[in-house]
């Protein structure tokens, strides 16, 4: 590999950077937080539901972003 970089070392790192981008993803689903930007999309709402067959919200999925956590480390890899 060049630069001394192994194929393990560039497979860790680009595993850690997609962890980072579905917990950033999950976080969002989670709630929208607009912070200065809120004026611009005014009341705007989402989540993730559970659906029953006939598409009707069972319950909200909270909290998506925690299940990107390796539970053995304190933050994500």
């Amino acid at each position: 590999m060049p630069k001394g970089a192994t194929k393990e070392e560039l497979v860790e790192l680009v595993r850690g950077t997609q962890e980072q981008l579905l917990f950033h993803i999950c976080y969002l689903i989670d709630g929208p937080d607009f912070g200065p930007d809120y004026a611009l999309v005014g009341d705007m709402y989402w989540g993730l539901f559970e659906l029953d067959e006939q598409g009707r919200p069972l319950r909200q999925i909270d909290a998506l972003q925690e299940s990107v956590y390796d539970p053995g480390l304190s933050k994500p890899r």
